[in-house]
This record gives structure tokens, sequence and C-alpha cells, in this order.
């Protein structure tokens, strides 16, 4: 048990009957990591308190953070059984059913939700998220394309935009799963545009990505996933806009001179493609996706040797797609 712990379960024992007190302190702990021992206080807490709703919810959240989603998604179920408008017990209980894959029942579970919540947008990409797992893609598809569409409704009226700034930052602010990167759309629109691409749907994954750079210019992953899907697209002109702009926000950062650098190599500049892999490199070392496309492209240049020991990097990496692509290049080169 670290000191913080132990302090804050000494400040909760001063004051074991003040439910606000007592509130204060669960978050503390949650936000210190101190799960075993939130979880060891407040299932004593519901065992002398079994109508206690908020305590059912502290008890959740802290089985969540030991891994324990089941027991979390019970606790949660608890929670809401003892007191019928604490709506957000259904949302945890989603969620939590969703973490231990059980996904059938989480797909249910935050249509409850969305029955007590209908205009949050999350809901309807958590529950497409759980579809997705089970295999039904077009019922995924239709919350996706729902979810986006609500971004849109937001834009349109500023007042719900600032209600759901408001909330999501409460959430974030209890460790709930309303979090994004920056502006609260901002991490949704991501995993929106990431889904959409999954599914094969390029024209709503390049709307998702264009909107989340839109919110958070700086971001290098959504910026990055733009340019790839403009590139996938045979938008040269458009994808090479993209990240030259990386470039000028962040000359340091390699998503970007990677993602130029395979405009450059569509576009036959083979030899600038290489330098612009080679300065990925520079700037982050282990960057997988810059040691396979430099390795492809110093091949076309005739370096076999060199492009071997960057394709040799990457089949033995850990991403799938990347290092099966590798050991086929590798087998060419012989």
């Amino acid at each position: 048990m670290t000191d913080r712990c132990t302090e804050l379960l000494a400040r909760l024992r001063t004051h074991p009957d003040d439910r606000k007190a007592r509130s204060r302190v669960g978050n503390l702990l949650l936000e210190a990591g101190c799960f075993r021992e939130v979880v060891e206080e407040w299932a004593r807490l519901v065992r002398s308190t079994p109508g206690d709703a908020e305590a059912w919810e502290v008890l959740g959240r802290g089985l969540e953070g030991t891994g324990d989603f089941n027991a979390a998604a019970a606790a949660y179920e608890r929670a809401f059984q003892a007191d019928p408008n604490r709506g957000y017990a259904h949302t945890l209980r989603a969620d939590a059913l969703s973490k231990a894959g059980r996904y059938a029942e989480a797909a249910g579970a935050y249509d409850r939700a969305i029955g007590l919540f209908p205009d949050d947008l999350n809901l309807f990409y958590a529950r497409g998220r759980c579809f997705e797992e089970l295999g039904r893609s077009d019922r995924a598809r239709e919350d996706y394309q729902r979810a986006l569409a609500m971004v849109y409704e937001w834009r349109r009226d500023p007042h719900r935009g600032l209600v759901y700034e408001m909330e999501a930052s409460f959430h974030e602010a209890l460790g709930l799963s309303y979090g994004g990167r920056g502006h609260p759309h901002q991490g949704l629109l991501y995993e929106l545009g990431v889904s959409f691409h999954g599914l094969g749907d390029m024209d709503r994954a390049r709307e998702a990505f264009l909107l989340a750079v839109e919110y958070a210019p700086s971001d290098p992953l959504a910026r990055y996933n733009l340019g790839s899907v403009l590139l996938d697209q045979g938008d040269l002109d458009g994808a090479e806009a993209v990240f030259r702009e990386g470039v000028r926000l962040d000359p340091g950062d390699p998503e970007a001179r990677t993602g130029l650098g395979n405009v450059l190599f569509e576009r036959g500049d083979v030899p600038r493609a290489a330098a612009e892999f080679r300065e990925a490199l520079r700037l982050s070392p282990r960057h997988t996706r810059a040691h396979f496309h430099l390795g492809d492209a110093l091949l076309r240049m005739g370096q076999a040797r060199e492009a071997r020991a960057h394709l040799q990097e990457v089949a033995g990496s850990d991403e799938p797609g990347l290092a099966a692509a590798a050991q086929d290049l590798l087998a060419e080169v012989g």
C-alpha cells in the first residue's frame, strides 16, 4: 500500500458516517490507483448498507481498476437496483460488460442507457463496437453513422455543445468512460474514423478524421490517418497538403514525415520519399511503419542490403499486417 493510499484511508475512517466526505475520498483513492483498497473498504460498506447505490458504483469502479470487469458489472447492477433513477449506473455496467467481452449483454445494456440518455453519442459508438465484435457490421455501421450525425447536431446548437463539454469534463474528472483527447468530441471522432476504415467505409472515415483534425490540428495520429485515407482514395494532392501541414505544425512528428514519404513514393519520387522515412527514423528509431516503407523504397532504389536490415526489423515486430508484408518483401530479396 502506498503512502497516499494509507493517508486517504485514514481520512476516510475519520468520517465513517459522512457520505459526502466518503464520496470525495473514494474518488481520490480511485485517482491514486488504490483500487484494491477501495474494493476492500467499499465491499465492507455495501455489506452493512446494501441500499447505498453510490457505494455500489464506487465498488464497481474499484473492481474495474483491478481488472475484474464481471464483478464490476454486477456491482453496477446492484447500484441501479438500489436506486432506479441512478441512470449512469446503466452506462457503467454496459462499459464493464464490454470490457469483459460479454458483447451481447453489453449491447443490451447500452440499449437501456441510450433510452435514458438518447443524446449521448458516445453510447451509440460504444454499442456499435459491441455489434462489430459480434460480427453484425450493418448494425455497427448504423450506430457509427448516428454518432457521426450527432456531432453535426451538437455543432449546430452551441447550447447543447456547451452542455456536452461540461458533462464530458465532469465524467473525465470522475475517471469515467467519456474522456477525449482535447475537445470532448475529438477522441470519439478519431475512433469513429478507425472504425469506419475497418468496415471499408472510406468516405465516412475521411469525414470523421477531417473533423478530428479540425478539433485538434496538432494530433499526429488523427492527421496521419486522414492523410492515409486520402492517399488510399487517390487524392495525392489532398494527402500531401495534410502531411506537409503536419510537418509545419511539428517538424519533429515522425507520423507526418512517414505520411509525406508515402505520398512522395506514390508520386514516383522514391529518393525524396526515402529521405522522409530516414528523417522519421531519426526522430523515432523504432517507428515500425517508417522502417517498412524505407525498406520498400530502398528495394526500389536497388539498395537490397540496407533494405533487408529495415525489413527484418519489421518482420519481427508485433504488428501482424506489416510483419507479413515485410516477410513477403524479404522473400523477394532472397
